[in-house]
């Protein structure tokens, strides 16, 4: 019943299934992950939570209609049971078809993550731009083992991973949900960040294209700022260094 529905629904949206193409890099690192089946679980157990609660309040609206009006109680009761069924019937759907629809590809290059169902984010990242890569995990992950990868690329601020809404349209964080290897593919993309070209850090300029630029007619305050990030970044490539011995 489901995958029937299911593919009705990508034929009807034009929606892909299956897999988004590599990005950029070498074809025999191509490395396709998915989110664990534990990750799943993980989200059906926040919808239960969720469904639960909000069971408990209609109850309780329902008990307080009733006392008042009883025929209209019980009629509205039975509605709101009927409503909170389908909810739990829909969202269970959306939630597994979410799932089947999340990839995350990597090379020795980039790194390619595709999610959502009715809108479809593909995001894609070069690692010349990684500025830091992070293992997070919140306390009800750690009790399914699973853990998320965050990759953030020059430019993409500092918001929370948690803020799921935020690094949906960030496109300069990718967040891959759900791993239980979240720490090796971690240690992946760092040593892949290892054999990128030396540029004076991840992406950065040389301190001979720095020059070039800070004397091509700049304000004092833009060279300044100029030299922060250039600053910053051989600070990251000191500690991929260090981390590399």
């Amino acid at each position: 019943m489901y995958e029937s529905i299911k593919e009705t629904l990508l034929d009807l949206f034009r929606a892909p299934n299956g897999p988004p193409e590599s990005p950029g890099g070498g074809h025999e690192s191509i490395q396709i992950f998915r989110a664990s089946k534990r990750y799943l679980a993980y989200q059906m157990m926040i919808l239960m939570i969720t469904m639960i609660i909000l069971g408990l309040i209609m109850i309780t609206l329902g008990i307080v209609i009733i006392v008042n009006k009883p025929l209209v109680g019980v009629m509205a009761t039975v509605l709101m049971a009927i409503m909170w069924l389908l909810v739990l019937i829909g969202s269970q759907f959306i939630i597994r078809l979410e799932y089947d629809m999340r990839y995350y590809i990597v090379t020795d290059r980039s790194l390619r993550v595709r999610k959502g169902v009715w809108s479809i984010l593909e995001q894609t990242l070069t690692f010349v731009n990684v500025q830091n890569i992070t293992v997070e995990q919140g306390p009800i992950e750690r009790m399914f083992g699973i853990s998320r990868v965050v990759v953030d690329t020059a430019g993409g601020g500092g918001s929370s991973a948690g803020d799921q809404q935020a690094s949906f349209h960030n496109n300069h964080r990718a967040v891959l949900n759900g791993l239980q290897n979240a720490e090796e593919i971690r240690d992946m993309i760092i040593n892949y960040l290892k054999t990128l070209p030396k540029t004076g850090g991840l992406g950065a300029p040389d301190e001979h294209h720095f020059e070039m630029h800070a004397g091509s007619g700049m304000s004092k305050q833009e060279v300044e700022i100029l030299r922060d990030i250039l600053a910053e970044a051989k600070g990251l490539s000191g500690v991929l260094e260090r981390s590399s011995k």
